[in-house]
């Protein structure tokens, strides 16, 4: 199954997840990815989602 990245957004990172899900989000679906061996948390894009991200990206920067 694809997702497209203007309906959903592809998660590799638990704290990331876990960020998201302390903000109201769910996730949407999880599989493995084949070549990477990695988790990936689907989540549903909305308009409010781009916020925290945003906010993500700069609290990570700095540390």
């Amino acid at each position: 199954m694809k997702f497209s990245q203007e309906e959903y957004f592809l998660c590799y990172s638990p704290n990331l997840k876990e960020y998201l899900i302390d903000n109201g989000f769910e996730v949407f679906k999880q599989f493995t990815h084949i070549r990477e061996n990695k988790i990936c948390w689907v989540f549903k894009r909305v308009p409010e989602m781009s916020i925290y991200l945003e906010q993500w990206s700069k609290n990570r920067s700095r540390l």
